[in-house]
């Protein structure tokens, strides 16, 4: 039989990464994890006509962290390399050891605004 429910609850969400989590803000994962987390797995959602990356981390299987412009950019040079293929290059990311360990910074910038540093380590 459908499950009419199931389909709605899908369509309440923008990333299936997000289903079953709680979003960690930016000053919360800044706070939590200094020395940064190590990324699990990741997707794209769009708000707004702007994508954006949705990862999970090692470090907390609970929550979800919806990444910037850095972090977006880095994610969508991966699956550019897998010729736009989200899941040919999530299933290879899943395979692989060697797992992207990324920490964040909050920085203000001379004009005063907050941005967030990405540093990969």
């Amino acid at each position: 039989m459908y499950n009419f429910k199931k389909t709605a609850e899908k369509m309440t969400t923008l990333s299936e990464l997000m289903t079953g989590r709680e979003q960690i803000k930016t000053k919360d994962i800044v706070r939590e994890y200094p020395d940064g987390v190590t990324i699990t797995d990741f997707d794209f959602a769009v708000l707004n006509d702007k994508a954006f990356v949705v990862m999970t981390f090692a470090e907390d299987s609970k929550r979800y962290y919806n990444g910037g412009l850095v972090a977006s950019k880095i994610f969508q040079r991966i699956v550019d390399d897998f010729d736009g293929d989200v899941m040919a290059a999530r299933d290879e990311y899943a395979q692989c050891e060697d797992k992207i360990h990324l920490a964040f910074e909050l920085t203000e910038t001379k004009a005063g605004n907050t941005v967030v540093r990405v540093t990969v380590k």
